[in-house]
């Protein structure tokens, strides 16, 4: 079945790291095409939308900043932090953030998938993750978090990798059109799965 490319499809993609790995900035580059040096954390429940076209369909891109302003991330399920869990169950993807400037929320980056795969442990697949390396315009003597770690870490974590600079916009664009397709191709296999089934039981019905 065919889309309308006339109806536009709708996705939630939650950005998820340490605080000041540029999140913020990120979906200020994404959403207004536009990046300030002093841009006030935003809050958490609060998305910001963009309209775009991937692959010649119509599409609206909602970005969340999660963990802006939350230092402790949550380590058991029963951790006092529903807001945040509420966002990240209903979200339908997830950049995992860090900078490449900064070991330390590299390091976070696994706590944070956890924290994820927690929240949508109700779902039969897994949550379609992009871990992301920003500021890679930064000068080569402060880059303390090489591409191949990065790269490493994505093949353990299971998902794709990508760089990114808010500053200057590289790979901003991609990163959420590459997600945009992997979730549309997750729905059309999710499509095939239950009409295949609804198929097979009149089958039997007969």
């Amino acid at each position: 079945m065919t889309t309308d490319t006339h109806d536009p499809d709708a996705w939630t993609i939650a950005l998820v790291g340490a605080p000041a790995v540029g999140k913020t900035r990120f979906i200020s580059r994404f959403v207004l095409d536009d990046f300030e040096e002093d841009l006030e954390s935003s809050p958490i429940e609060q998305g910001f939308s963009r309209k775009l076209t991937v692959d010649g369909q119509k599409t609206i891109v909602t970005l969340l900043d999660i963990y802006q302003g939350h230092r402790k991330i949550p380590q058991q399920p029963h951790d006092d932090d529903t807001a945040v869990q509420t966002l990240l169950r209903d979200a339908d993807g997830y950049i995992l953030m860090y900078s490449t400037t900064s070991p330390y929320a590299f390091q976070d980056i696994v706590a944070h998938t956890r924290a994820v795969r927690r929240a949508k442990a109700a779902p039969a697949l897994d949550p379609v993750l992009a871990l992301v390396a920003n500021q890679n315009d930064r000068p080569a003597q402060d880059q303390e978090v090489t591409r191949a770690a990065g790269e490493a870490l994505a093949r353990e974590l299971d998902c794709a990798f990508a760089e990114t600079s808010a500053k200057t916009g590289d790979g901003v664009d991609a990163v959420v059109a590459d997600l945009v397709r992997v979730l549309r191709a997750r729905k059309r296999q999710d499509a095939r799965k239950q009409s295949s089934g609804v198929w097979g039981y009149f089958t039997l019905r007969r």
